[in-house]
């Protein structure tokens, strides 16, 4: 029996030689709550009967006796089945543990224990239900909202309610971190809950009808559409219509939108290949609540192509009114030049003599022999002055050269 020992403690010594010659630091990540033991192949490096030293990773640490051989001289450590044994991991075990043989001031470091983030990711729709057990160790579930204030709210203890918490409408008012937490404080669980928009797929050609159902009132929802060629429209802000001009005239009346004691709900009538697109709601955050698509197997009129007929028209509309303006003007001011204010001036007819002597010296350069050209002269009726506004031919006196020889 005492060779059996002598032989185990030599085999002992030759395998802490051997790891510590060919392995160094071992570094250990864990999770807040957890149990933690140093592995006993990491823990057989410290000899027998040597002392182990934990040095906290904050600066201003310092360096402390934790176990001496096998006896705990801290209640956070305990020795248990020949290694150290920690049951709930807290932010202060982050360090790097060492051992030293007694009366040496040399230690040597064997294990670093790092902390790392362990929260759980839950996804729920909005409106649906979010339900969190404690286990029998939790004392407290603490929320930290996302939006809103960052303080801290208690939802549950022991003994208010049955180890159970539940919200029934799950809205962004309750996305955020649940934290579940020990006696003094440890974290045992963190779950971080992000609310997800619940979504619908519909196809204009096997409905007749839109309706898009939502748990909260409308007077927090905003409800868009974007359409096939990308361009959004508003359809409702906080319950009051758009005033989307070009897409009220698409849609011509054929929305509503109405309030349940569960929620709201908006509906569109008799749908239209113009219709596909994606619907959109969100809550007052800007949180999205339901998304909604619209498909059509038929190719729709594009609203690009409709904002074109909807320009050209409104331009035929303009030129009508302006023309009707113009219109209007042009009689006003063909009827005042109908009843003119005053007479036309008498004409004064020029000063040439007939038949006697001119009043102007007359220079020809034509022959005795030449014909002049013939002269028409109005002539005067029985009044005195002419009537150039009549249709009556008038007489005209033609002059030969033999008559105007006395030039």
């Amino acid at each position: 029996m005492g060779l059996h020992k002598l032989l185990r403690v030599m085999l002992w010594w030759i395998v802490i030689g051997a790891i510590h010659t060919s392995d160094g630091l071992k570094v250990f990540e864990f999770c807040s709550g957890k149990k933690f033991f140093i592995p006993d192949h990491i823990m057989s490096r410290a000899p027998l009967g040597s002392y182990i030293y934990f040095t906290p990773i904050t600066p201003e640490a310092k360096t402390r006796m934790v176990m001496n051989v096998t006896q705990s001289l801290d209640p956070h450590y305990k020795y248990k089945h020949e290694t150290v044994f920690i049951s709930e991991l807290t932010d202060r075990d982050q360090g790097i543990f060492s051992w030293s043989r007694h009366n040496s001031k040399k230690s040597t470091d064997f294990l670093k224990l790092i902390m790392k983030d362990c929260t759980e990711e839950m996804e729920v729709y909005y409106g649906n239900q979010l339900e969190i057990f404690p286990m029998k160790r939790a004392m407290v579930l603490e929320f930290s909202p996302l939006l809103g204030p960052s303080d801290t709210q208690i939802l549950w203890r022991p003994g208010q309610t049955s180890r159970r918490w539940s919200a029934d409408v799950v809205t962004s008012d309750q996305q955020g971190n649940y934290t579940l937490r020990g006696r003094l404080g440890v974290e045992l669980r963190k779950i971080r809950v992000t609310v997800i928009a619940k979504t619908m797929e519909v196809s204009v050609e096997g409905e007749g009808s839109l309706i898009i159902r939502f748990p909260i009132p409308t007077s927090k929802s905003v409800i868009s559409f974007t359409d096939q060629s990308g361009m959004e429209h508003v359809l409702y802000q906080m319950g009051i219509e758009s005033v989307d001009v070009l897409y009220s005239l698409h849609l011509d009346g054929r929305v509503s939108l109405q309030d349940h004691p569960s929620g709201s709900s908006v509906r569109i009538e008799d749908l239209r290949p113009s219709d596909a697109g994606t619907y959109e709601v969100r809550d007052s955050h800007g949180h999205l609540v339901v998304i909604a698509t619209l498909e059509s197997q038929e190719s729709p009129l594009s609203f690009l192509k409709y904002y074109i007929v909807a320009a050209v028209f409104l331009c035929l509309v303009i030129c009508c009114c302006v023309c009707k303006c113009c219109c209007r003007r042009c009689s006003q001011s063909s009827k005042a030049a109908g009843t003119p204010k005053q007479s036309p001036g008498l004409y004064e007819a020029p000063d040439v003599q007939v038949g006697g002597t001119p009043l102007y010296p007359i220079t020809s350069n034509l022959s005795p022999s030449s014909d002049a050209a013939p002269a028409f002269q109005p002539t005067r009726g029985n009044g005195d002055s002419l009537d150039f506004l009549s249709t009556e031919v008038l007489p005209a006196t033609v002059y030969t050269s033999e008559q105007l020889s006395f030039l």
